[in-house]
């Protein structure tokens, strides 16, 4: 799987609101998940409980658009949730 937090160059000072996630230095596999496995329910929502207590999760929900993730959690939502968002922006 691709990580879209790898395709943005560190120097990038623009991105530095990576350095604030509450997200930082945990396990980055709960935040990515396959449907269908046993786990999903409990890592999403431990996932999306972190980014409950994130300040930066405005920031991280745009990396998530704009590199068209479809498989983590991010920006304290799921990919199906940017989906439906996505739709109901375009309607």
């Amino acid at each position: 799987m691709n990580n879209p937090f790898e395709s943005i160059d560190p120097g990038d000072l623009a991105q530095n609101w990576r350095d604030k996630a509450a997200c930082l230095g945990t396990f980055t596999e709960l935040f990515y998940y396959v449907n269908g496995s046993g786990r999903v329910h409990t890592e999403v929502a431990a996932a999306l409980d972190i980014c409950g207590t994130c300040t930066v999760t405005k920031e991280c929900l745009q990396l998530a658009i704009d590199s068209n993730d479809h498989h983590a959690v991010m920006g304290g939502t799921t990919p199906a949730q940017r989906q439906h968002l996505m739709r109901k922006e375009i309607a």
